[in-house]
């Protein structure tokens, strides 16, 4: 596969300002700076995002993938970003000037952010946000033992990173689930909404030639809605942690997915809600 020529330089993402304390006193404190993020496409301006910039170009690309703008990040010639005005430029290889090569040109964006094609992604985000979803993430060799999990709860407890002013954004990490880096880390991103960290490590994946999806994990600070179980299972993702808590609406997404969802992770402690079939346990002895 050849990907576009990517720039994803991140920007600041803290801003010091001045404050009082408790005590009266004057300090500084860091906080999230987040700034809008333009989303433009062969020059057709489709969305705009509110973003701390960790990750401007897999942001955008996580954003075209989830809906389904583009075929895949072979169709693209270059992702490059605009810190002057805040804006991701990608262009297509069948944009006019563009190199030539693959097929699958992306449809015209209508003016509301859409697309002009008979197949609006967007016309169907609100009722069927799986519609187009036919296979079942990792299908039905993909599974977790008990000690990869132990170790993706541990660092799922500093999620988000344990530095001023994180508390403010929601956090995301792409963890290995095969050979000898089971439990590392492949990616991690932080912005201030969950859906911007999951495009983001969504568009990471898009663009890696390596792993397997059916081989990763994903860790997420926020509380497992629909929209976040529905990225990751259009990621390809089969397992997906939180510290948060799972709603009606996420469960039911994450059983028509085949996806296993563990929410409520407190150091060890955790509550599996969908999947648990996935799950390798390490046999109880006398001694347990």
């Amino acid at each position: 596969m050849t990907g576009p020529a990517l720039d994803d330089r991140p920007w600041p993402g803290r801003l010091d300002v001045e404050a009082v304390d408790e005590h009266g006193r004057a300090v500084r404190a860091a906080i999230p700076d987040e700034r809008p993020l333009r989303i433009e496409l062969d020059r057709h301006l489709l969305a705009t995002l509110t973003t701390l910039g960790t990750a401007p170009a897999h942001l955008a690309l996580g954003w075209l993938r989830g809906r389904g703008l583009v075929p895949g990040p072979d169709a693209l010639a270059e992702v490059r970003v605009d810190r002057d005005t805040g804006t991701v430029r990608i262009t297509s290889r069948t944009a006019p000037g563009s190199a030539p090569g693959a097929a699958g040109r992306p449809a015209a964006p209508s003016p509301s952010g859409g697309s002009s094609s008979s197949a609006d992604p967007f016309a169907t985000a609100f009722t069927d946000p799986l519609a187009g979803f036919d296979h079942r993430p990792g299908g039905s060799h993909a599974r977790l033992s008990e000690a990869v999990l132990h170790a993706l709860l541990e660092r799922l407890a500093r999620l988000p990173r344990d530095e001023p002013g994180a508390g403010a954004v929601h956090a995301c990490a792409l963890c290995s689930n095969a050979g000898a880096s089971r439990g590392d880390t492949l990616y991690a991103v932080e912005d201030v909404g969950p859906h911007n960290a999951l495009d983001a490590a969504s568009g990471w994946m898009w663009l890696a030639a390596a792993p397997d999806a059916a081989e990763v994990v994903l860790l997420t600070s926020a509380p497992l809605t629909e929209d976040v179980v529905v990225r990751c299972a259009r990621m390809g993702i089969p397992f997906l942690l939180s510290r948060a808590d799972i709603t009606r609406g996420g469960r039911e997404a994450a059983l028509r997915a085949g996806l296993t969802t563990i929410g409520r992770c407190r150091g060890r402690h955790h509550l599996v809600f969908t999947g648990g079939e996935r799950l390798v346990r390490q046999p109880v002895t006398a001694l347990a």
